[in-house]
């Protein structure tokens, strides 16, 4: 969010004043490694993009069986 707001010509001492952070949070965790989960949220999100896309934009189950991913456990 702050990273669109800087985008989007704001300063970041200023976003983070509006969402209520202290601007050494944002830099200490723009620091930070990506987590594991952020990582594979990044890896699966064009998928789910696609999927949607392809469902003509209408989340269904039949779009959920299609988004059976190989690493993913079966629902049986």
């Amino acid at each position: 969010m702050i990273e669109h707001l800087r985008d989007k010509g704001l300063g970041v001492g200023f976003a983070c004043l509006v969402l209520g952070l202290s601007e050494s949070a944002y830099y200490a965790r723009k620091k930070r490694p990506k987590s594991a989960r952020r990582l594979r949220d990044e890896q699966i999100t064009p998928l789910i993009e696609q999927v949607y896309a392809e469902s003509g934009g209408a989340p269904a189950r039949s779009s959920a069986r299609v988004c059976r991913w190989p690493a993913a456990p079966s629902s049986g």
